[in-house]
């Protein structure tokens, strides 16, 4: 059964692609202090399937200023995630092509 954050508030961390964590847990502490958090990353589901999420947090201050805690919400993007992947590999592929010389058979100038 999946632990609820609100439980266990770092668990979290450990949905977070192994690739990806130590960058999102960097920027969850830069977060901590400048209240903006802006990031897309790998997760990983319990049955192992990997997803792209973009998380957005934005502080919650008390009355002195100072940040208590991030709210945010988190948006599932794996098929735009594809998408971009796919439009970036169609584009490398024709500008290869574009930069290679085209062969024109010589013909004898009459």
């Amino acid at each position: 059964m999946p632990v609820l954050i609100i439980e266990s508030p770092s668990s979290y961390e450990d949905i977070i692609n192994p690739d990806d964590r130590v960058h999102v847990l960097g920027k969850l502490e830069e977060a901590a202090q400048n209240g903006q958090f802006n990031e897309r990353f790998r997760i990983v589901r319990p049955s192992g399937e990997v997803r792209w999420v973009w998380a957005r947090g934005f502080p919650v201050r008390d009355s002195g200023g100072k940040i208590r805690r991030l709210v945010g919400t988190v948006l599932e993007i794996t098929a735009r995630k594809e998408a971009e992947e796919q439009v970036a590999t169609n584009l490398a592929l024709a500008q290869s092509s574009w930069a290679k010389p085209k062969r024109c058979a010589k013909r004898p100038l009459v």
